[in-house]
């Protein structure tokens, strides 16, 4: 992935990751996300994971906010490395959909980030 995208080519990068998850293109645990994000009411849509440039310290991250994943634009190694991402967020997502975690609060968070690092 290039620097400097247009924001048309974000969505399109956005809508492509998206169709390749749907699409069943990645690892199970991507597609295990997926099947419980969906059994949780969560509706993905590709507008829930857009591209965009962040600095070169992240690959991603969870917006509670807005509900959505952002996927570091040019920030991965490979696909591999794009999928542990993919799924790192979406537990954060899960978590936010199922128990309503209260983001502020730094003891849930720091919670999220323990349970993903023992189960990933």
């Amino acid at each position: 992935m290039e620097k400097g995208l247009t924001e048309l080519q974000h969505v399109i990068l956005a809508h492509s990751i998206f169709l390749l998850a749907l699409t069943g293109d990645v690892g199970p645990p991507v597609q295990f996300m997926l099947k419980h994000l969906k059994l949780a009411g969560v509706d993905l849509t590709s507008t829930h994971i857009p591209c965009q440039p962040c600095d070169l310290t992240r690959s991603g991250g969870f917006s509670p906010d807005a509900g959505a994943i952002v996927l570091c634009q040019g920030n991965f190694l490979n696909k591999k490395h794009m999928e542990h991402t993919l799924v790192h967020e979406f537990l954060h997502m899960y978590d936010h959909a199922v128990f309503n975690v209260d983001w502020s609060n730094l003891r849930y968070h720091a919670c999220s980030e323990v349970c993903l690092l023992t189960h990933i």
